[in-house]
């Protein structure tokens, strides 16, 4: 069988689409929606059984009432580990092997949920059943996956299916299959696209193609397969079927490089019972065999050295007992203990005889509560118990929320605790030591686009629609470095540009071997090839810029594949010879000089002997380790004295009183630790050879105290108008103190504060520019600078302007100005009418301000001074009379003629006048003369002395002029007294 994933979500039952190829019996495709029960029974009505089909291929069948009565079909020929139930609704569940509860439908026994025994799982929903037909997957999470089948006709007759995937991002995938369903192409989305294509013969598959090109080819004989092998010829696998004398049949297996095995099925129903492997030139002929108990279990391996492993197990078919070298002073018997409700199928305990027994335990949902390993051997704390327990808290749909790890440590202290979202995706995870790391951005395949890390480090990430990296993007010191990656279309890295322009370049043959890498960096080209043998091993490696070969090996395999000898570009040779297991059991070099090795029934190596022939003395001497007692970077070097005899040493490391864990094994006296956190590390030494490791040395602690990791995330306004506001910054992990320091105008920086404080206030400011930054600190120094924020302090003007203004104005026309104002940047003139409201003349950066065509009256005026933070005060009120002379009388009245006797010149009042003048012009001999001046509107003239013929005029007056003159409009006749003339 053949497994294609082609996309999978991560987390608990994650959805994903996979398809099978079985080739088996009748060559299928099967994708891992396909669960069915065969409810039909042949048309049997008086049939017993149902059979639950697996997407695999696999089946499982159950025994229970005749004519689909309602209750339990136990498993046939099983002991309880699976089990079905004809509900009351007519559906069917099932409790399969693997835990799962799967819910079937009773008119076609098509799947209706599949969950895990937490009850996170999928749903299935149809929208017809009919040929076409949309499938929709969802899981408890609420992503779907969508599956539309449709069939594809010509002139009524189906010649094609197709099949169409839509993944919870909202890519697509098509697929192509023929009526008798052959697969014949997969398209898979993605940049670029990938094309898979399937050919089928006599038999089943014979080639795929990738891209429209061939990739791999098969052979069939008699309906099963006869050979495989690449495109090109090379990796030619055939195979010759036949029968052996005891009537099994036989599978003569021939390897591209000319190697003969032969497996022979003789075992329950067939199964291999025996594989034999022809001599080769590093190891002779082997024979391994199995055996099966009367269930089809595996009871007992003999591999290629003679070495046996038994098992026995429960009649349900879950293992009890296995003892590895069985019959020899290693042998190891391992004891497993179940749930002893099967359907749950999980242990409770696992036990090495005199060695270690592991205990778990289980919360309500099923999901494990703890694992308890106790020593059970001579070496360490004897009986000793370390535990690790889980806690959970879920989500109302039973989804992990969090996750509380709890290792073995002093008081519980080593925690990690990790948070969910509800689709499941990890939104942030916290160590012992409290160093959080956060995931976001995530797409719709459940892969983050944005982790921080303890330190505050941000990697950002985009993806194509196959869900791999197309930029990675980090920030050192502050600016974007961005890598980009491109694919080919067998869906493999093809280039990878780095933020300094290098570039690497995977080149790939048709069978998607690397044949070269070249890196195109600051200092030209320099490229690696490499070589193949038909069995698609690595041959040759070369490494080379221009002409200068850095790197030139060779590498020589056996008959098994398996590497025989590796050869150097001067000369160096290293030959290796195995054991019937793989074990390597010899290593010669150039020189002659060879090492023997010798294994146990166990497959451990127990002696190791030089040319010469007798093993080197174990080391008996302990080296003298120096540690620095404190260390406030997690960078220092760890060092010992060299041993005589020793070829290589073992530094193991204790962090914080916990188990020991080997850091370095070379023959190198020093190790550098780099990166260590917060805590106390211990470390020991010893010495090593060949033969064996001497004791070890005394212990040496360093302890680890870092400054603070993280910058504070510092506030401050950016803008200010009262001198007085408030710096903060965010608390940070470990600090015991923050420095707080200044820069005025961008000048030095100055430290203005340093306490425990995460505040100041600032107070008293005059104009300018405040910038501000913090650093957290403690014992062992101070971390890194926060960001800088800075505040400019820009304060209203303090003083009002002095205000100048004429007292009085006769003609309606004057300026106001007044003087400047440090700091101002505008200035708002106000004017007030007769002592009413005030209103605003002006507001501008001129400093002066001209009246035109007033009225007569009073003005008043006020100026203040102002700039983007305010106004300062106002200035004192300067007042403006304006008098204007009075404008003409609107009419001039006087009589046409007049015979002898007083009369009278009139006009209506003029507002302002305080006297009239009036004006008389003899039309006969042009003379004018003003002949009455009166605050009245009206005057008298005497009794003509004369025939004369008059006009009149009058104008209005005060103490700021006259207006003009308003003539009558008409003439005065007179006459004297007598008679008329």
């Amino acid at each position: 069988m053949e497994t294609y994933t082609d996309f999978a979500m991560p987390g608990e039952m994650g959805l994903k689409y996979e398809r099978y190829y079985t080739s088996a019996n009748s060559p299928t495709w099967n994708d891992n929606f396909n669960y069915y029960l065969d409810l039909s029974c042949g048309g049997n009505d008086g049939c017993r059984r149902i059979t639950l089909h697996r997407p695999d291929g696999s089946t499982i069948s159950f025994d229970g009432p005749p004519n689909g009565h309602l209750g339990d079909y136990p498993e046939d020929g099983g002991d309880g580990l699976a089990t079905l139930t004809h509900n009351a609704d007519d559906t069917y569940t099932i409790h399969d092997e693997d835990a799962t509860t799967q819910v079937y439908d009773d008119g076609y026994g098509f799947i209706q949920s599949i969950k895990d025994n937490s009850g996170v799982g999928w749903t299935f929903s149809r929208s017809a059943y009919a040929i076409d037909y949309t499938l929709t997957v969802t899981h408890t999470n609420g992503q779907t996956v969508t599956v539309q089948h449709q069939a594809l006709t010509n002139n009524g007759t189906i010649t094609q299916y197709k099949k169409t995937v839509t993944d919870p991002a909202g890519n697509v995938y098509v697929y192509l299959s023929t009526p008798y369903n052959e697969m014949t192409s997969a398209t898979l989305p993605g940049a670029p696209a990938t094309v898979v294509s399937y050919q089928y013969g006599l038999g089943g598959l014979t080639e795929v193609d990738v891209n429209g090109v061939p990739y791999e080819l098969t052979t069939y004989l008699n309906g099963r397969v006869s050979s495989n092998r690449m495109a090109d010829g090379t990796q030619l696998t055939s195979i010759v079927y036949g029968v052996d004398t005891g009537g099994s049949e036989t599978a003569t297996i021939t390897n591209p490089l000319g190697h003969v095995s032969t497996n022979v099925y003789g075992g329950f129903n067939g199964l291999l019972s025996s594989r034999s492997e022809d001599a080769v030139s590093d190891c002779g002929s082997t024979v391994n065999a199995r055996v099966y108990d009367s269930n089809g279990n595996l009871a007992k391996t003999t591999d290629n050295n003679g070495n046996i492993h038994t098992y026995t197990y429960a009649a349900n078919g879950q293992l009890q007992t296995e003892t590895e070298a069985y019959g020899t002073s290693q042998a190891r018997t391992t004891d497993y203990v179940w749930d002893p409700d099967a359907q749950l199928n999980r242990p409770l305990s696992v036990t090495v005889e005199g060695w270690s027994k592991t205990v778990y335990t289980y919360n309500a949902q099923n999901r494990v509560a703890s694992v308890a390993v106790s020593n059970l051997s001579g070496n360490g704390t004897a009986n000793q118990t370390l535990t690790t327990s889980y806690q959970y808290t879920l989500y109302a749909n039973g989804m992990v929320h969090t996750l509380k790890v709890t290792h073995p440590s002093p008081g519980n202290s080593n925690a990690d605790v990790f948070t969910y979202d509800a689709l499941g995706n990890l939104t942030s995870t916290v160590n012992g030591l409290g160093q959080t790391t956060t995931y976001g951005s995530y797409n719709g395949l459940g892969e983050s686009g944005h982790i921080v890390g303890p330190n505050g480090n941000v990697t950002d990430y985009t993806y194509d629609a196959r869900g791999r990296i197309v930029t990675r993007t980090a920030y050192p010191d502050g600016a974007a470095a961005t890598w980009h990656y491109a694919y080919d279309g067998f869906d493999l890295l093809r280039t990878l540009t780095a933020p300094d322009g290098e570039v690497t370049t995977w080149n790939r043959n048709a069978v998607m071997q690397v044949t070269s890498i070249t890196h195109n960096d600051k200092d030209g080209t320099s490229t690696e090839s490499f070589g193949y043998d038909a069995n698609g091993d690595v041959t040759s490696h070369v490494v080379k810029r221009g002409s200068d070969i850095s790197l030139s090996e060779t590498m020589l395999y056996d008959a098994l594949g398996r590497l025989y000898q590796k050869q150097g570009m001067h000369g160096q040779t290293v030959t290796y010879g195995y054991d019937g297991n793989g074990n390597v059991v010899s290593t010669v070099d150039a020189a002659g000089h060879a090492v023997n090795y010798q294994f146990n029934a166990l497959d451990q190596l127990t002696k190791a002997v030089e040319s010469g022939g007798a093993s080197l003395p174990i080391v008996d001497s302990t080296p003298t380790l120096g540690a620095p007692g404190n260390s406030n970077t997690g960078t220092y070097a760890v060092s010992w004295s060299g041993v005589s005899g020793a070829t290589s040493y073992v530094l193991q490391q204790q962090i914080a009183g916990g188990s020991w864990t080997t850091v370095q094994q070379a023959a190198a006296t020093s190790w550098a630790a780099t990166g260590e956190v917060d805590g106390s590390y211990g470390y020991k030494v010893r010495a090593c050879n060949v033969t064996g490791c001497g004791p070890w040395s005394a212990i040496s602690t360093t302890t680890v105290l870092l400054p603070p990791a993280n910058a504070p995330v510092l506030s401050a306004p950016s803008s200010n108008i009262t001198g007085s506001y408030t710096v903060s910054w965010t608390a940070v992990s470990h600090a015991s103190n923050y420095v707080l320091q200044q820069q005025t105008n961008g000048g030095s920086w100055a430290t203005i504060q340093t306490s425990a404080a995460t505040s100041w206030i600032a107070s008293g400011k005059t104009n300018g520019s405040y910038g501000y930054r913090s650093q957290a600190c403690n014992a062992g120094g101070c971390g890194p600078w926060s960001n800088t924020s800075v505040t400019t302090v820009a304060l209203p003007p303090s003083s009002a302007p002095s205000l100048s203004v004429p007292g009085s104005s006769t003609t309606g026309r004057y300026t106001a100005s007044w003087t400047a104002v440090s700091s101002a940047s505008s200035y708002t003139l106000q004017q007030q009418t007769n002592g009413g409201a005030w209103t605003v003349a002006q507001t501008g950066a001129t400093r002066s301000w001209a009246a035109s065509s007033k009225p007569s009256g009073s003005y008043g005026y006020k100026v203040q001074a102002c700039n983007a933070s305010g106004c300062g005060p106002w200035s004192g009120v300067g007042t403006v009379v304006v008098a204007l002379p009075p404008v003409e009388p609107s009419s001039v009245t006087a009589p046409s003629y007049v015979h002898g006797v007083q009369y009278y010149v009139s006009w209506p009042a003029v507002t302002t006048a305080t006297a009239y003048n009036v004006l008389r012009s003899n039309l006969d001999t042009g003379g004018s003369s003003i002949v009455a001046t009166t605050s009245a509107t009206s005057a008298t003239m005497q009794a003509p002395g004369s025939t004369e013929i008059l006009r009149y005029a009058v104008r209005a007056c005060n103490a700021s002029g006259c207006s003009a003159y308003r003539s009558a409009a008409n003439t005065t006749a007179t006459d004297p007294p007598g008679p008329i003339h």
